[in-house]
This record gives structure tokens, sequence and C-alpha cells, in this order.
């Protein structure tokens, strides 16, 4: 997902996909927050762009970059890992007071969410591109002359990856397009108590792998893949795709918020209790 990268000296949050499902995020928890309990969204913005994990592209590429890609179908992928990783740090940050170290627990997290629940991550990125660096002349079909096959090996090899239906060409396609989408499309995530509920009992992880499978199973990378972009993969990123993961990224944050100690009750000892018709924080003693 596009982090707001405009050279590699500038990053404009406001069109940063990353930093646009965070601020959602933000916008439909924030009203249950307590004061000084959770950092601003001001400081998780901070740590991202530059001083997110797309940054380590720039400041190191190649050298220990993180794996962003989730299967949520074999359940294998990197992204998984790392977000389990920065919500227990995020909790630990959490009872600490310390809200510049859980702002960018909170930011990497959300990164790792945001890329695991999105539909080009699903796609073994990695594995094809490591087919493709793979390819010699080996692998050429018979007639091939010893004279052309490195020529040939190296053409093979740019088209699997930057060719029209090539590897990292279809993900940048993809993901430009949703960035596009989500700059004319307003991102509005919309908090249900039953969602709360559901992410408890789950837990952030299997809330999380639930999610992805759920999207997963649209098969939308591959369709585009097939297809191009259209008017009903467009409106699936838009209506579905879009506000569930900002959904989730503010329910996990929740998650940690409430197992940090700010819990929420009810007179009748379940999860939140209602003041008015709005669900407000109490901490346990």
């Amino acid at each position: 997902m596009n982090s707001g990268f405009i050279t590699t000296k500038r990053v404009v949050n406001q069109i940063g996909v990353h930093q646009r499902f965070d601020v959602a995020a933000y916008r439909m928890i924030e009203q249950f927050l307590p004061t000084g309990a959770f950092p601003t969204i001001k400081d998780i913005i901070h740590f991202e762009g530059f001083n997110g994990p797309d940054g380590l592209k720039i400041k190191s590429s190649g050298v220990n970059e993180p794996s962003h890609l989730y299967d949520p179908v074999s359940d294998t992928g990197d992204a998984a890992m790392h977000i389990a990783n920065h919500y227990a740090g995020l909790v630990d940050r959490l009872k600490n007071g310390d809200m510049i170290r859980a702002a960018f627990e909170a930011a990497w997290m959300a990164h790792y969410i945001c890329d695991g629940l999105t539909p080009a991550h699903h796609w073994p990125l990695e594995e094809r591109l490591a087919e493709a660096a793979a390819l010699s002349p080996a692998s050429l079909k018979r007639g091939d002359t010893t004279k052309f096959a490195g020529t040939m090996v190296r053409v093979k090899k740019n088209w699997a990856v930057y060719g029209v239906k090539g590897h990292l060409s279809t993900h940048f396609y993809f993901e430009t397009g949703i960035a596009f989408a989500l700059l004319i499309f307003p991102i509005r995530p919309v908090f249900q108590d039953e969602d709360f509920v559901r992410a408890r009992k789950l837990g952030p992880l299997g809330y999380f792998k639930a999610e992805a499978l759920d999207i997963s199973e649209l098969h939308l990378y591959e369709r585009f893949y097939k297809e191009g972009w259209n008017n009903d993969i467009a409106a699936a990123i838009k209506n579905k795709i879009a506000p569930q993961t900002a959904r989730a990224i503010g329910l996990i944050w929740l998650l940690a918020l409430y197992e940090a100690g700010e819990q929420l009750i009810r007179t009748d000892d379940e999860l939140y209790h209602r003041e008015h018709g709005k669900v407000v924080y109490r901490k346990t003693d």
C-alpha cells in the first residue's frame, strides 16, 4: 500500500493510504478513548511514511526488509507475526504510559494489518519473484542457441516481473488503483458492539486472520489479474474492503487498550456499560 511517498525525501500524509486508514480507524474509536490513555493520531501518523515499515525500503533497501505478505488460506506469511509482536509491544507500552513508543507500536501494527487485509498481499509475490529470478538458459525451449540464451533469460525475467501481467507491475497497478479510489471516496468504518465482542472472543490475531480470510474469498486480486479494473472490483474495495480494514485496525487498537487495563464493563458484568446511549470506558480497580 502507498505510504504517501512523493520522492525519497518527501511524504504527503494526506495521500498516503496507510495514513488514511489510520485516521479513519482513529475517528471510529476516538469517542471511546479516555484522555491520555492512547496515543494521538498525530503521533501515530508520525510513525508512517519514512518512519514506518515502508521507509525501510529507502533507508536500507534489500537489507532485512520485513515481509508484508499473508496468505489467509494456508495461514502463512510474516504479516501475522509482525501484528502479534507489535500488539504485544503496544499493550506493554500502554500499561507503562509510554505514549511515544505506543504510537510507534500502534502505527506499525496498523501497517501490517492493512497490508495483511489487502488482496494483493495474499498473492505469493515473493515466491513468484524468486521463481523468476531462478530462470536460467536450461529453462528455455529447445532450439535456443547458447549465443542468445543469456539475452533470452534476461528478457523472460524482466517480462515475468515488469511485463503487462508481471508480478510487480500487477501488484503496483492494483495498489495504485486502490490509492486513487480512496482519494475520491472517504473511508467510513462503523463501530458496532457485536464486532468488538467478536474481536475480543477471537483475540487480535484470530480476528485479523478471520477478516483476511473473509476478504480473500472474494478473489479480487485473481479477478483483477484477468479482468483489470472494473466497477465490481472498485465497488468491493470502496464498500467492503476499505471500511473493513479500517474497522479492524480500530478494533485491534481497542483490544490492546482493553488488555492494558482500560476495560469496557457493563452492570451485568459483560464487556461495556451504556450511559445515555453511548459506550464509555471505565477502569477496573
